[in-house]
């Protein structure tokens, strides 16, 4: 049914995703400023598709 184990785990994933999504995204606006806009939106796509397949993984398991 509900295992809490399996929510610790993913959301330390959600959590680890989320730093590297935040540390990528500064060291990119630090680099280009011109491309800064058009890297956050690619990154900002690709973090709410990793978090969609991580809280949909964690759905099916249950």
């Amino acid at each position: 049914m509900f295992n809490l184990r399996l929510l610790h785990i993913y959301t330390i994933i959600y959590l680890i995703f989320t730093a590297l999504f935040i540390t990528i995204l500064i060291i990119l606006s630090k680099k280009n400023e011109i491309t800064t806009n058009i890297n956050q939106g690619i990154l900002i796509l690709v973090f709410i598709l990793l978090s969609i397949l991580i809280y949909n993984t964690y759905i099916h398991n249950n």
